[in-house]
């Protein structure tokens, strides 16, 4: 999936080794410097642990924006 037009406070469905979950977008993609890729940084949306807080393009399964009226 492509990760340019996902924002921060938008909604990404996501796959790690098999683990689906629902995580908050904290910070827009940028150059993660440890995996070498462009990447995401995520918060759990559920609260329960997940296992990682960057997500790679391949990781994202699905995403939903947040409207402009619920990000006030």
């Amino acid at each position: 999936m492509n990760l340019t037009p996902i924002k921060p406070e938008d909604i990404v469905l996501a796959e790690v080794r098999g683990d689906r979950f629902y995580g908050l977008v904290a910070e827009p993609a940028g150059m993660d410097h440890v995996l070498k890729r462009r990447a995401l940084t995520v918060s759990s949306l559920t609260g329960r642990p997940i296992p990682t807080r960057r997500l790679t393009a391949r990781q994202v399964v699905g995403h939903w924006r947040r409207s402009a009226a619920s990000r006030c």
